[in-house]
Formats: structure tokens, C-alpha cells, sequence
């Protein structure tokens, strides 16, 4: 009996020490929020450190087989990726990470739902607005079943209503971007609505201010107005929006010519956005009060308001942005101050190489076609198996086990009927 005994120990240790030796759940979650600090607070060493936190964590979760682990460390690292700019890479990390989650013993709704959100806004990135609404509406559809199965919060997860907005704020402008206005502009609808029956200003103000903006472009003017007059005249509106209203209302004024209400609209905005708003937002403010000084003929005040959005915002990188220094340049240039001209033409011209290059690499390396490839694959359902979980370890030592829990039987049953011939022979033997 004591050998049994130590037998089964040894059996249990066999099958059961690597599942007790697995990294808990709270300290992979604990870990993973330090290396997102670090990796957000932009320093080079603490960047690594984040780096080499998350490739620990993958590691270890690899060596110990356990899938849920491997698709959060892999989602992590694919949000790394992601601030640091390399979006081939997140985008491939975070198609691991679900691949990974849906192989796990237990699906993480949450996980998987947040993953395919990231990717539906990498695809927004590259203009590819129909995958992003595949990945968006399957962001949705995972998010919705894990507040089915668990409520509106996980442990310390935040609530899952600001996941749902901003995913629908995102549906409806990749819809608005493909021409489907229609389904852009109900989706807009449903949100407001929603936000004020939840009594939500800050996603009631958002959905106000991106309804007037949609109705403007598809030359709905009165529909746009009313919109952003909601948003203005509403004492209960968050000032970043308010601000947002006021210089969308201005880009309103300009396009029907009435360049004095624009101007005075902009104005208000500029006030707003200095309080509540930050740097590109101002900037853009501050662009749009320029141009409309242009249109107004005032060319001084305009160079003036250009030179003081520059510096401010001197980061610049997208075209309707630092096309800003070509507007200097011209102004100088009519001026007369042809060295300063020259200065800033050279300014913008550097920054339009640089956003070219981009994008030339952006074709060179074919950073589309790679996208599509995943893309298609999840579409298809093909889940990649090459680090499924390597049981086969696993079970030799089981197989090992319940082997030597078998022989042990027949060995123990063998010896217990010989025990018995004996006892039987020497009965006969002591009745003789």
C-alpha cells in the first residue's frame, strides 16, 4: 500500500505541478499595465523595458502551453507596436492574439473584441474602410456576448459602453467613406439617441457634432446647421464640442460665402479650444481663421495667425496640415521677403518628402496586400495551429502513469493469487 501510495503522489505531481506552475492571471495582467506605462511615456530604456516585460510574459506562457496568455501577451505587444509605428507588426501580433484566444480552453470575449477593434482602426489608417467595418462590427458582436455572459464590467476592466460608441463612431464614418451615407447617418442617429436616454453628454455631444459634420459634406446645409446649433445653444454641452460646433459652423459659412459670420464663429472657437482642447485641434482652429482672413483679403492678419498656428503645432505631418508653410511662403512671396519665402517653402517641402517617402514605403514593402492576406485568412476562419498547444509531452507522462497504475493492478492481482495457490497447497499439505 505505501508503494501505491507514492506511485499515485508521483502520478498527480506528473499531471498536475505544470498547471499550478502556470503564471496567474492577475500578475500577467499586472505586469502587462506596467509595460503599457512604459511604453507610453516615450523614453527609449523604458520602451525596451516594456518590450522585454511583454516578451517574458509571451515566453513564459508559451513554455507553460497556455493559450489565453499567449493571445494577451500577444495583444500587447501588438499595441506596442502600434504606438511605436510599426503597424505590420501590431497588425500581425494582434491577428495572433485572436487566433490564440479562440484556441484557448476559455474564450476571452473581451480580448478577442478589443484585438479586432485595433485592427479595424490600423485598416481605417490605410484607407481599407470595408475590412475596417468587418473588424469593427466583429468587435461589436464579441463585446455584446461578453456583456451577456458577464455584465458591463471584468475585474477592473473599464465600462463596456465606451468600447460600443466608439466603435459605432468609427462604423459610421467608414460607411460615410465607402458612399453609403445612408447607413452612416442611421448609425450616427442611433448613438445620439441612445446617449440621451443614458443621459451620456460627452457621446450625446460627439454624435451632434458628427451628424452636422456628415450633413455638410453630403451638402445637407440646413440639417448641418441645426445640428450645430443644438450643440451651441445647449447649456449642457461639453466645451470641447461646443468648440467643435463653433468651427465646423464656420466652415459652413465659408462654403455658402458668409465669410463675416464664419469669421465670427472661428473666433469663438479658437477661445473654447485654448481652454479645453489640445495642440492639433488649436492648430487647426487657428488654420482655419487664416484662411478665412485670406478670403477676406486681410493677408498681414492672416501670415500673423499662420506663424503663431506653426508655432504651436510645429509637429505637423498630415497634408492639410503643413500645407500651412506653403500658405507662409506664398505670403511672403508677396510681400517681397523672398529669404523667408524660401525658408518656408524649404519647411514644406521637407515635410511633403517625408510624407511621401511614407507612403512610397507603405507600397514598397506592400503593406496593403500584407493586411489583406491576414485578413482574408480570419475571414476564412483558417486559424493558424503552429503554437496550438503541444500536448505531447503531456501525454507520454500521462500515458507513463495510467500505464504503470495498470501494470501495478495485474502485478498486485498476480501476487495476491499466488499468495492464495500457496495458502491452498499448504492446507492440503497440513490435511495430509
Amino acid at each position: 500500500m505505501r508503494l501505491l501510495r507514492l506511485f499515485l503522489i508521483f502520478g498527480f505531481s506528473i499531471i498536475y505541478l505544470p498547471l499550478l506552475a502556470q503564471q496567474s492571471r492577475q500578475e500577467i495582467y499586472s505586469k502587462i499595465r506596467r509595460a503599457e506605462v512604459l511604453s507610453e511615456s516615450g523614453v527609449k530604456n523604458d520602451r525596451k523595458e516594456a518590450f522585454a516585460i511583454i516578451s517574458g510574459i509571451k515566453s513564459g506562457a508559451i513554455l507553460e502551453n497556455d493559450l489565453w496568455a499567449i493571445g494577451f501577451s500577444s495583444q500587447a505587444m501588438g499595441y506596442f507596436y502600434y504606438r511605436s509605428k510599426q503597424d505590420v507588426k501590431a497588425f500581425q501580433s494582434l491577428y495572433d492574439a485572436i487566433n490564440y484566444s479562440q484556441m484557448a480552453d476559455t474564450v476571452d470575449h473581451y480580448l478577442i473584441g478589443s484585438g479586432m477593434e485595433m485592427m479595424g482602426t490600423i485598416c481605417n489608417q490605410y484607407d481599407l474602410y470595408e475590412s475596417s467595418i468587418y473588424f469593427k462590427r466583429q468587435a461589436l458582436m464579441y463585446f455584446d456576448q461578453c456583456i451577456t455572459l458577464h455584465g458591463y464590467k471584468i475585474g477592473k476592466r473599464r465600462e463596456f459602453p465606451s468600447h460600443f460608441y466608439r466603435l459605432k463612431y468609427f462604423l459610421a464614418s467608414n460607411y460615410l467613406a465607402i458612399d453609403s451615407v445612408a447607413i452612416g447617418l442611421d448609425i450616427l442617429h442611433e448613438v445620439y439617441h441612445n446617449a440621451q436616454l443614458e443621459n451620456d453628454d460627452l457621446n450625446r455631444d460627439r454624435a451632434l457634432n458628427m451628424l452636422g459634420g456628415h450633413y455638410s459634406e453630403v451638402g445637407q446645409y440646413d440639417s448641418a446647421k441645426y445640428y450645430f446649433s443644438k450643440l451651441i445653444n445647449d447649456s449642457g454641452t461639453v466645451k470641447k464640442y461646443k468648440a467643435f460646433a463653433y468651427q465646423n459652423l464656420s466652415k459652413l459659412h465659408v462654403k455658402l460665402n458668409e465669410l463675416d459670420q464664419a469669421h465670427d464663429r472661428i473666433k469663438k472657437s479658437i477661445l473654447l479650444h485654448g481652454r479645453h482642447s489640445g495642440k492639433r485641434y488649436r492648430f487647426r482652429a487657428l488654420r482655419d481663421l487664416g484662411n478665412i482672413y485670406m478670403e477676406l483679403g486681410e493677408l498681414k492678419h492672416a501670415l500673423e495667425i499662420f506663424q503663431r498656428a506653426i508655432k504651436l503645432f510645429p509637429e505637423s505631418d498630415k497634408p492639410e496640415e503643413y500645407i500651412v508653410y506653403q500658405t507662409i511662403s506664398q505670403l511672403y512671396e508677396r510681400e517681397g521677403e523672398f529669404p523667408l519665402a524660401e525658408t518656408y517653402k524649404s519647411l514644406f517641402e521637407e515635410r511633403k518628402n517625408q510624407y511621401q517617402r511614407k507612403e512610397a514605403l507603405i507600397l514598397q514593402e506592400g503593406v496593403r496586400e500584407k493586411f489583406m492576406a491576414l485578413i482574408e485568412k480570419l475571414k476564412d476562419n483558417k486559424i493558424r495551429k503552429e503554437v496550438a498547444r503541444d500536448y505531447t509531452l503531456y501525454a507520454i507522462l500521462c500515458s507513463i502513469f495510467l500505464a504503470g497504475v495498470i501494470a501495478f493492478y495485474f502485478l498486485r492481482r498476480r501476487m495476491t493469487q499466488k499468495r492464495a495457490m500457496i495458502r491452498k497447497l499448504g492446507d492440503i499439505l497440513l490435511d495430509d
